[in-house]
C-alpha cells in the first residue's frame, strides 16, 4: 500500500468518525469521538512500527529529547477540549492552578506570534516537565505525526535558527514521512467530517487555545452553541 493510499483511508475512516455524531450534540459526545481518534492514532503508530518501513529506524526521539516542544503547535478545537478535560481530571503531575498560572505565562509571550518567531524565543511548551510531556497520553496530532530522524538538526533548529534553512524547507528533510502524513490525514479527516455540524474547524495554537478552554466557563457547551471562544487562539498567519 502506498503512503497516499494509507492517508487517505485514514482520512476516510476519521471522517466517517466525526460523520456518525448524533443530534443533539453533547459534549460527552465529543470527547469520546476524539478519544476515539485518539485510539485510532495509536493503532496506527503500533502498525507503522510494525511494518519495514525506509528509514523508520533512524526516528531519534527519545524519552528526554525535547528540542520539538519548542515549536508553535497546531491543534484542532476538538484535540484542545481533549487536553482540558484531561487536566480538569488531575491527570498530571501539577496541579490544575498551576498548569492555568503556566499557559497564561507562556501565552503573554508567545500569543500573535509567527511560528518562525515562536522558535526563535527558544521557550518551552508549557506541558513540558522535566524534559517529559506531561500530557502524553492526550498529546496533539501534530506531535504524534512530528517524528525527527535527526535530533542535532532539532537542536540547531531551536539553539541557532539564523543559520539553519528556515523551516519549512526542513519539513522534508527532518521529519519522517510516512507518520507526519498519517496523523495529519487523521486530524483533516476529523475537521472534515465536524464540518457538517457548522462548528468553527480553524487551526488553533496549543498555548492559547488550551488557556481559553480552560479559564471559559462552559467553554466546549459555549463553542457546541456556536459561540467563537476561540478568538483569540487562532494560528496567525505568517
Amino acid at each position: 500500500m502506498s503512503l497516499s493510499d494509507l492517508c487517505n483511508g485514514v482520512f476516510s475512516s476519521a471522517k466517517a468518525l466525526s460523520e456518525s455524531l448524533e443530534e443533539p450534540l453533547k459534549p460527552e459526545g465529543l470527547i469520546d469521538l476524539v478519544n476515539q481518534a485518539i485510539h485510532l492514532s495509536n493503532w496506527l503508530s503500533d502498525e507503522i512500527k510494525k511494518r519495514h518501513i525506509t528509514d523508520f529506524e533512524d526516528i531519534a526521539c527519545k524519552k528526554g529529547c525535547s528540542w520539538c516542544c519548542f515549536k508553535q503547535v497546531g491543534v484542532s478545537p476538538l484535540e484542545v477540549f481533549l487536553i482540558a478535560e484531561h487536566l480538569k481530571n488531575k491527570r498530571i503531575e501539577i496541579s490544575l492552578e498551576d498548569m492555568k498560572s503556566r499557559l497564561t505565562a507562556l501565552d503573554r509571550q508567545t500569543n500573535g506570534l509567527s511560528s518562525e518567531a515562536r522558535l526563535a524565543a527558544q521557550l518551552p511548551c508549557a506541558f513540558l516537565v522535566e524534559d517529559s510531556c506531561s500530557i502524553y497520553e492526550v498529546r496533539p496530532l501534530a506531535c504524534r505525526g512530528g517524528n525527527s530522524i535527526d535530533a542535532d538538526l532539532c537542536r540547531r533548529h531551536v539553539e541557532d535558527m539564523e543559520n539553519v534553512q528556515k523551516e519549512e524547507e526542513l519539513e522534508s528533510s527532518w521529519v519522517h514521512a510516512v507518520p507526519f502524513h498519517v496523523m495529519r490525514a487523521l486530524r483533516e479527516g476529523l475537521t472534515t467530517g465536524m464540518k457538517n455540524w457548522d462548528l468553527g474547524q480553524e487551526k488553533l495554537e496549543l498555548t492559547a487555545a488550551t488557556r481559553i478552554a480552560l479559564q471559559e466557563k462552559n467553554a466546549l457547551e459555549n463553542w457546541i452553541a456556536g459561540k467563537d471562544i476561540f478568538a483569540n487562539g487562532r494560528i496567525k498567519l505568517n
